[in-house]
Parts: C-alpha cells; structure tokens; sequence
C-alpha cells in the first residue's frame, strides 16, 4: 500500500449491508475510503480525490437524483485493483458497475459528467456482451447440422438472412472503436430476428 491509495464512493451506504462489507474490505487492505454525497455532483474528479491544484466549486447539486453507484480509484495498481475485486467477488459484494480510475484526462470533469459518460460505457459493453452471445448462439445452431445442414442453410431464405446478420454483427465487433448505440441495437435486433425466424423455420 501507498499512503497516497483512495477510493470513493457513491451511492453504496455505508450503512447498508454492502457498504459495510466493502468498506471492511478496502480497510483491511489498508485503502482509503471516501464517500460522496450528491450534493457534491459538480465537483470536479481532482477536488474530490484530494488532488492539488483542485478547488470546491461554490455549487451544490439540487437536480434529479442519480442512483448509480460508482467507485473510484485513486493512486490503486493494476494488482491492487485485482485484489480488491477478487475480494468483493469472494465476500459475496453484488457488482458495482461504473467504476474508474482517476487520471490526468478526468480529474477535471465534474462527477456528474463522468458518471454520465461510465453509464454510457457500460450500456455499450453491455450491448457487445449480448451481441457476442447472440453471434455465439447462431453460429452453433448453424453448425449443429453438419455439412448438409450447411447446404441447406446456404439454399433457405432464412439460413441467408441469418448468415448476413451474423457478418453484420461480427463487423461491429472487430471495429476498432465502437460505432452509436442505436446502430449496435440495429444489429442485435435484426441478429436476434433472423435467429428467431431460422429456428422457427427449423422446427416447422
């Protein structure tokens, strides 16, 4: 550990049965914790984790409530940050879904904006986890058959139209940075419908 280690926290009540077991966690690591109340949204990431050069912004947040839970990590290596999710994973801490690194690119962003911008992250990581799934899913009912299975499918409207959404799909996950979230939605729906309509067929 280094004295400099930190992590904050928002929305995970240190009251609640979760923030009790992660805060007792990041303790026996010898991490900092710190939690965030909303009114401090506006804050900047580097006011928040202390650093200097970083001053409290004279504006408290009073808008909609924001009920993600976040965890920031401050100062934490790569083996460090491991070990503390290894330790959530084994005591049982359900998932907390945005969470980041402070670096020198966001310790100027408020929080809110950053929370914005990790939701926005984890909806697109999401989409790819079903999206992968989906082409997975296919591409083992189109091999199940064999080789006749195959031809057959090459022949069948259905078996082309799911082929065609398989290559579309895989397109958007090879892309090297990640296309709008309505596209990646395009796909997964017209994926999820041809696999529908060829199994339907299928079993006709």
């Amino acid at each position: 550990m280094t004295k400099d280690e930190l992590v904050l926290l928002y929305q995970i009540d240190p009251r609640s049965e979760k923030g009790l077991l992660v805060r007792e966690i990041l303790s026996r690591l010898n991490i900092r914790v710190k939690s965030i109340d909303p009114s401090m949204l506006h804050q900047t990431i580097g006011h928040l984790a202390g650093l200097p050069g970083h001053t409290e912004i004279d504006l408290i947040y009073n808008g909609d409530h924001i009920p993600d839970e976040v965890m920031l990590m401050k100062d934490l290596s790569d083996s460090r940050i491991d070990r503390i999710l290894t330790e959530f994973r084994e005591k049982g801490v359900s998932r907390i879904a945005l969470k980041a690194v402070v670096t020198a690119h966001n310790q100027k962003w408020p929080l809110l904006d950053l929370i914005t911008e990790l939701r926005s992250e984890h909806q697109i990581m999401e989409r790819y986890s079903l999206l992968n799934r989906a082409v997975q899913q296919s591409d083992k009912l189109l091999t199940d058959g064999g080789q006749q299975n195959a031809m057959s499918i090459a022949l069948s409207a259905t078996g082309q139209a799911l082929t065609a959404a398989i290559a579309t799909a895989r397109a958007i996950l090879k892309a090297k940075e990640a296309p709008e979230m309505s596209i990646i939605d395009a796909a997964l729906n017209q994926l999820n419908q041809a696999l529908a309509d060829f199994q339907g067929e299928s079993q006709s």
